[in-house]
């Protein structure tokens, strides 16, 4: 322990390459390699949810705290690694290699024991509370896509002891907008309107118990923090409940998922111009 160092770096995970790897490919924008991954990871986290952040004292608090378990982003060299390492690689418009973000490691304390893919991580994500924007899209009547933007987006997260048994309530709010219609549907109705928002609201839903089932059923392992949740409500209840089922009390948690959408804008057209084109 020194007293030099700050807390507030992002740590992350070598996908498939050594760590001193990763931090010897040079990048266009930034001479130091650690700082591009720390700038486009903070942004990658904001603006896409398919990453999360998580700094040295974060990853110490869930490491020793009850009910918690570290998750990691993690970052792959896309091409070769001594390519990476040479001047020419960002002196070109295409550099030959890349840092990329891939996957979230989830770990059993301090050992990684596997990976979410991209959409488990938006699920994990909206069920922690950590996605601030979001880009995805649900299907028009005609079964084409229709782009829509999370905006602020919020996690409730509650607890309630019903029958000696802990229920876990996750609820997401989320103001959006319509950001793009490839689909030739007319979203300028209200019944239009009432679908859209019914069809991401089932969407969220459905991304966030894939990833929980996903989880339960491959780890058994809670990243979410369910049970420092249930700690928090009642210390007590955590000790007994936790030391009657040990390291397998997830299953015994009932989660209930829910969603709220809510439309604020979308844009001066309401339907696509080319339902209007001649042939």
């Amino acid at each position: 322990r020194s007293r030099e160092p700050r807390m507030d770096f992002y740590v992350m995970v070598a996908r498939d390459s050594q760590a001193a790897e990763v931090l010897s490919v040079l990048t266009p924008l930034e001479k130091i390699p650690a700082n591009k991954l720390f700038n486009s990871l903070d942004r990658s986290s904001k603006a896409t949810a398919t990453t999360t952040t998580a700094t040295l004292d974060q990853i110490i608090d869930d490491l020793f705290g009850r009910g918690l378990t570290p998750v990691l982003t993690g970052v792959i060299l896309d091409g070769s690694v001594g390519e990476g390492m040479e001047h020419s690689n960002v002196e070109s418009v295409e550099p030959k290699t890349k840092l990329r973000y891939r996957g979230v490691a989830i770990f059993r304390k301090d050992k990684m024991v596997g990976w979410l893919d991209e959409k488990e991580t938006i699920g994990y994500n909206y069920m922690t509370d950590k996605v601030v924007t979001n880009t995805g899209f649900v299907m028009g009547t005609d079964d084409r896509p229709i782009i829509m933007e999370a905006l602020r987006t919020s996690t409730d997260r509650k607890v309630k002891i019903i029958n000696g048994q802990p229920h876990i309530y996750i609820k997401v709010k989320t103001i959006s907008n319509v950001q793009d219609v490839p689909s030739e549907m007319d979203i300028g109705t209200t019944e239009a309107m009432n679908y859209l928002t019914k069809e991401a609201e089932k969407k969220t839903v459905k991304l966030m118990q894939t990833a929980y089932n996903q989880i339960l059923s491959k780890y058994n392992i809670d990243p979410m923090g369910f049970g420092h949740l249930i700690y928090q409500h009642n210390p007590q209840f955590w000790y007994k409940f936790k030391g009657k089922y040990g390291e397998d009390y997830l299953a015994e948690i009932p989660v209930h998922f829910s969603a709220k959408f809510k439309i604020t804008r979308i844009g001066t057209l309401d339907k696509s111009f080319r339902s209007e084109v001649k042939e």
